[in-house]
């Protein structure tokens, strides 16, 4: 595309009486077929008048019209002309219409005048009167809320509030202030007219809030100053020729929500600054600047048919409407923010030099930055966002920067080149980025990528004769690359790719390798590699490294120096690293130190995990071994604690605790049979006439010794059923010398039995029932399910006030459970489901003595029960929130683990008979407890590393512990009874809590 000028001529104004009015017109050809030529670019061209205007200076003008009162208007003005400085003049709407015949003239250059054109007047013909102002008039003030036709001005700072309409007629100018001034359009308000807005003669201000027309030429020209569109402003150009906005210097912004458009130039700025937040469109280019500052904010939309943006303009605005030449006029730039977009069938074309910053979006049918005519100048382009279509650079020095994350969807080339130019390509930005060596032309290639990371990649070789530099961040070679390299201070370089030359490293900078299972990267440099300013930086992935390998991370042609130092981001407690030389090659290696794994052990479980890693031989490149041998001393430890398991151990506390609460609620019957408290006594119906021999009519009278034999008692063999609903929580405390950690339980179950009276001194019995735990272990993200039938016989044999009881039941249970292990070492949290069968054998024997002690039955006992759980082997499945099968699962080992309390304590229980006639019998209780066997632990080996197993502790419960237990029954009928009991067990590490009740009948 090649645009040679554009020119905005203002000529001459008729005599001041003339009523020929304003006649603009604008010439633009059509546009050619290969782009925009000069020819098609706006020329803009007036006549008014005899009397010449010379880039809007005004020497020769001695009076022009500021407002036309017509003999056909309909208003009335306070004054025909002003008899003193400040003076106020109001037009009114005529009530009567009748027209008013004398103008408004002021020729004694009164200043400081305001006229105020009230809603409902209108001034619609200029053929009569005109009102007329000197030169020297200055600092006139017009407020028009009604309709007009024109306003102009040659007095100095003339300024024009308009909320009303002005129209100029037929090639007219509906505002012209010739001698500088301000216009503000507000909301609503309208001005319409050939051309609708000229300041000229010096500085101007122009705000705009409503609509702004021209149908001949532009809608706005300023020599210089500022134009403000604001939210909702329309400035529209619509003639064949028509520009919105014409800016010698200046700034022009259009805000949010405000349009700026014309047929032929959206806005034509010579050397100001144009800040667009709204919409500048054209049917040809939206934009055109000389050597001016496009920014193009964020929400901002620039759009030209022919083309977005026009840089470089020869400045025929300046010349023809400017009073003063630019000397040295600055390198234009074009700012494209994000969020913003400039499009059209070129996007940004430039004529000479310039640069373009582009964070949105750019996009064309053509090229989207076109320097191709601007000749041997400068040109720079720097993407952070989107370029769709392609990029020309200029044929002197050429810059492209392309930042991480940024894209050019196109071509690009870097121009020509007579062999002297610089011909560079910057990757630059603080992400992750590659590039493929598509673009053409380039001799340099740059990184300055602060924190971020470049990639070359591709098939064919990238050649950059005038070498590659890194300044800041990395890159990655993963190509052929032929240049000499050179890696300063704060850059980086690495990859598995080749460098055909020479490679320098100098002080501060870094070559990085990637190091994964038994494979590293390895740059080939064909010519030397200068080492000795470089550090080498090591990245062991989460996969780990292989103990005691040489990883060959870097040949060369020849190698002088060695690096600085090497770092790693490995934090080890176990290892240490190495770097090896010979005459091409450098190796890294890792070597297994003195600590072992048990040794950093500060718990017997952390230890036994430990140990298990120690039988592990090192040259394994397993996962969860890496992991733990990456790591500190104290990741280890928490390593440890998490692939321990330990915490599954708390199924083994659920299930004891589940058969034990069954078990009791089937010694509770016997106990109760005993005391007589099932409605029937203990079911033995002894005769009035006396009491069986070793039972007395008075269950606790003394028969002396030498009473006589009694008749032989009488009695039914009674039935009981019985059924009882029981539940409760416990929770077990850890510790820190074995390394357990706290569990909590909850349990709800029920039971139904059978019984029946075989002596007047033997019950038999047998109970079914089952149960539904949870335990959790939190610290340990561990948790699981518990779920039990249950089955078994009991027994009491009475000897007198002495008794034998035993209750023998057996369990089994379903159990499932859940671990969740965190990150470890940088694997990723897994989820460990198990699931598996186990099955409990509990026997109680009990023995005690019956006191009557004031009317109470006191019983001293001692029980001893005896508890074997078996739990089959099993392997946890094992998964990351990925779905991706994980490497911390455990294969658990078939176990038996017993238990086996002692108690020791008293009962005491007394029948109180009621009033109608039902009988209450509370009864408490209170034991010490000593568990022989409270060890809880299980066998574990890691499923993804045969050989690592170990036994590992869970929480127990307290070897010695006081156990309460309060209740009572209501006999309701002789043969019916309601009861319910609350029982505690506490420790130092042990709270216990569990309730039972239920009903019983006899017959």
């Amino acid at each position: 595309m090649i645009v040679e000028s554009v020119s905005l001529v203002v000529r001459g104004v008729r005599g001041l009486k003339s009523a020929t009015r304003h006649r603009w017109k604008s010439c633009v050809a059509a546009p050619a077929r290969s782009g925009l030529r000069g020819e098609n670019l706006p020329r803009l061209r007036g006549t008014r008048g005899n009397a010449a205007m010379n880039r809007f200076g005004l020497s020769t003008l001695a009076a022009l019209p500021l407002v036309g009162l017509a003999s056909g208007a309909q208003a009335a003005c306070s004054a025909i002309a002003p008899t003193a400085d400040d003076q106020v003049i109001t037009c009114s709407a005529n009530p009567d219409g009748r027209p008013d015949t004398t103008g408004i003239e002021d020729l004694d250059g009164k200043t400081g005048v305001t006229v105020n054109i009230n809603a409902g007047a209108q001034i619609l013909d200029t053929s009569a009167g005109l009102l007329r102002i000197q030169p020297s008039s200055s600092n006139w003030k017009i407020n028009n809320q009604g309709t007009l036709n024109e306003i102009g001005s040659v007095g100095s700072n003339t300024t024009v509030d308009n909320g009303g309409k002005i129209v100029a007629g037929e090639g007219g100018v509906a505002v012209e202030l010739l001698n500088g001034g301000s216009v503000s359009n507000a909301s609503g308000g309208s001005i319409q007219g050939g051309v609708g807005v000229i300041i000229g003669g010096g500085a101007g201000a122009l705000t705009n809030a409503g609509a702004i027309a021209a149908n001949v030429g532009a809608a706005v020209i300023l020599d210089s100053g500022t134009v403000t569109n604001s939210a909702g402003g329309r400035i529209s150009g619509t003639g064949a020729g028509g520009v919105g906005v014409v800016l010698g210097s200046g700034t022009l912004d259009n805000n949010a929500n405000a349009k700026i458009s014309g047929t032929a130039t959206g806005a034509l700025v010579d050397a100001g600054t144009i800040n667009n937040a709204g919409t500048i469109t054209s049917d040809r280019v939206a934009v055109q600047t000389h050597s001016g500052t496009l920014n193009n904010l964020t929400g901002g939309v620039i759009s030209g048919a022919a083309a977005g943006v026009v840089v470089n303009l020869p400045p025929q605005i300046q010349a023809r409407i400017r009073t003063s030449a630019l000397s040295q006029p600055p390198v234009p730039a074009v700012v494209n923010a994000a969020g913003a977009t400039i499009a059209g069938a070129i996007g940004v074309y430039f004529a000479e030099a310039g640069t373009v910053t582009n964070a949105g979006t750019i996009t064309a049918t053509g090229r989207a930055i076109d320097f191709g005519k601007a000749g041997g100048v400068d040109s720079t382009v720097l993407n952070y966002g989107r370029i769709v279509g392609d990029v020309q650079m200029s044929d002197g020095n050429a810059t492209l920067a392309i930042a991480t994350g940024s894209t050019i969807a196109g071509g690009v080339s870097a121009g020509g080149d007579d062999g002297s130019r610089k011909k560079e390509l910057q990757l630059i930005g603080g992400g992750v980025d590659t590039y493929n060596g598509s673009f053409t032309g380039f001799k340099a290639l740059t990184v300055n990528a602060q924190g971020g990371v470049w990639t070359l990649a591709g098939n064919n070789t990238q050649t950059y004769v005038n070498g590659t530099t890194i300044n800041a961040g990395s890159l990655l070679v993963n190509t052929t690359l032929a240049s000499q390299v050179t890696v300063n201070q704060g850059g980086a370089l690495g990859g598995n790719g080749t460098v055909i030359g020479n490679v320098m490293f100098n002080p501060g900078s870094i070559y990085r390798v990637n190091l994964n299972g038994n494979q590293a990267d390895r740059l080939t440099i064909g010519g030397n590699a200068a080492l000795g300013g470089g550090t080498l930086n090591a990245t062991v992935a989460t996969s780990g490294i292989v103990v005691g390998q040489n990883y060959t991370v870097l040949t060369a042609n020849s190698l002088s120096g060695k690096f600085a130092a090497e770092t790693t981001n490995v934090n080890s407690a176990f290892l240490s690293s190495a770097l090896v030389y010979d005459a091409h090659d450098v190796f890294l290696r890792f070597d297994r130190n003195s600590l072992s794994f048990a040794g950093i052990g500060q718990t017997s479980n952390q230890a036994a995990v430990g140990r298990a890693f120690d039988r592990i031989p090192l040259m394994t490149a397993n996962p969860a071994f890496n992991a733990v041998l990456l790591g500190s001393a104290a990741q280890a430890r928490s390593a440890f604690d998490r692939i321990s398991g330990e915490g599954l151990a708390g199924a083994q506390n659920a299930a004891f605790r589940a058969s034990s609460l069954f078990t009791s609620s089937v010694n509770d019957q016997a106990s109760a049979w005993r005391a007589g408290r099932d409605g029937g006594g203990n079911a033995i119906v002894v005769g009035r006439d006396g009491a069986i021999g070793y039972a007395p009519e008075d269950a606790f009278a003394s028969a002396g010794p030498f009473t006589k034999a009694p008749a032989a008692a009488r009695f039914d063999r009674t039935w009981r059923v019985w059924g009882s609903a029981f539940g409760g929580s416990s929770t077990l405390q850890g510790n820190a010398g074995l390394g357990t950690a706290a569990q909590k339980d909850s349990l709800f179950g029920g039971n139904i039995g059978l019984d029946y009276q075989v002596w007047p001194n033997w019950l038999v019995g047998v109970a079914f029932g089952g149960s539904e735990g949870n335990f959790a272990v939190d610290s340990r993200a561990t948790s699981g399910k518990v779920d039990g039938v249950h089955g078994g016989v009991y027994s009491t044999l009475t000897l007198g006030q002495l008794y034998l009881s035993n209750a023998t039941t057996v369990s089994s249970f379903s159990n499932k459970t859940t671990r969740v292990t965190g990150n470890i070492g940088g694997l990723a949290a897994e989820t460990e489901r198990g699931n598996f069968n186990s099955w409990q054998l509990r026997s109680r024997f009990e023995v005690g003595h019956d006191f009557a002690i004031a009317g109470a039955r006191v019983t001293p006992f001692a029980a001893f029960e005896i508890a074997q759980l078996y739990s089959d082997s099993f392997v946890e499945s094992s998964q990351t929130a990925g779905s991706v099968p994980g490497v911390l699962g455990l294969a658990v080992s078939r176990q038996t683990t017993t238990s086996a309390p002692l108690f020791a304590g008293v009962r005491g229980e007394r029948r109180i008979e009621l009033a109608n006639g039902m009988a209450l019998t509370p009864q408490a209780s209170m034991a010490w407890v000593h568990e022989f066997a409270p060890t809880r632990n299980l066998n574990g080996t890691l499923v993804s590393l045969p050989g690592a197993s170990f036994i590992v502790d869970g929480a127990r419960p307290a070897s010695d512990a006081a156990q309460v237990s309060v209740g009572a029954q209501l006999d309701v009928t002789r043969n019916a009874a309601l009861f319910a009991n609350f029982e505690g067990e506490f420790s130092s590490v042990t709270q216990a809590y569990a309730g039972k009740g239920g009903i019983r009948m006899a017959w």
